[in-house]
C-alpha cells in the first residue's frame, strides 16, 4: 500500500480535523484510508477514475466515487485553517511598493512553493472546482508542515 504518510499521523494530525457527518451513514471504510487515497491522488496526480483503490485499502476497497464522494463533503464543509490575519491587508496607505521585509521572506515562499511543485495535482491542475483546488492546496501544506516538523 503506498503512503505518503504513516497511518499514525494521519490518525493523529488530519483525521481529527476533517469535518464528519452527523447524519447519514458513516464510511464504510476507516478515514485514515480515505486521507491516505486523496493524499495518493495529490502527490502522484493521478486522475480520479484511476485511482488504484484495490492497492491503496487494506480490507475493503471503496471506488473512486467513494473517495472523490468524501474529499467533496470535507471540501464544502468550512474547515478552519487557522491562519492568522495578514496585516498587510490593513486601510495603510504606501507610497512605495517595495517592502523590505517581503523581500526578505522571499525566499521562505520559493522554497515552500518548490516543496509544492512535488504534488502533481497541484501542479498540473486539473480540477475545474475552486473548492476540490483549496482543498488539495489546505491538504498539502499539512503534509508539507508534518514533514518538516519531524
Amino acid at each position: 500500500m503506498y503512503k505518503v504518510l504513516d497511518k499514525d499521523t494521519i490518525e493523529m494530525e488530519i483525521v481529527p480535523n476533517i469535518p464528519m457527518p452527523s447524519r447519514g451513514f458513516p464510511p464504510r471504510v476507516e478515514p485514515s484510508e480515505i486521507v491516505n487515497a486523496v493524499l495518493y491522488k495529490m502527490k502522484t496526480g493521478v486522475q480520479w477514475e484511476y485511482l488504484p483503490v484495490t492497492a491503496l485499502f487494506a480490507e475493503r476497497a471503496l471506488t473512486w466515487q467513494g473517495v472523490y464522494y468524501h474529499f467533496r463533503k470535507w471540501c464544502l464543509k468550512d474547515i478552519n485553517t487557522n491562519v492568522c490575519f495578514n496585516k498587510r491587508n490593513g486601510n495603510v496607505d504606501r507610497e512605495e511598493y517595495f517592502d523590505q521585509e517581503l523581500y526578505n521572506l522571499r525566499y521562505a515562499i520559493e522554497r515552500t512553493n518548490a516543496w509544492m511543485d512535488g504534488f502533481r495535482s497541484l501542479l498540473n491542475r486539473f480540477d475545474t472546482i475552486t473548492e476540490s483546488w483549496k482543498g488539495f492546496n489546505y491538504l498539502c501544506f499539512v503534509v508539507l508542515t508534518l514533514k518538516k516538523s519531524r
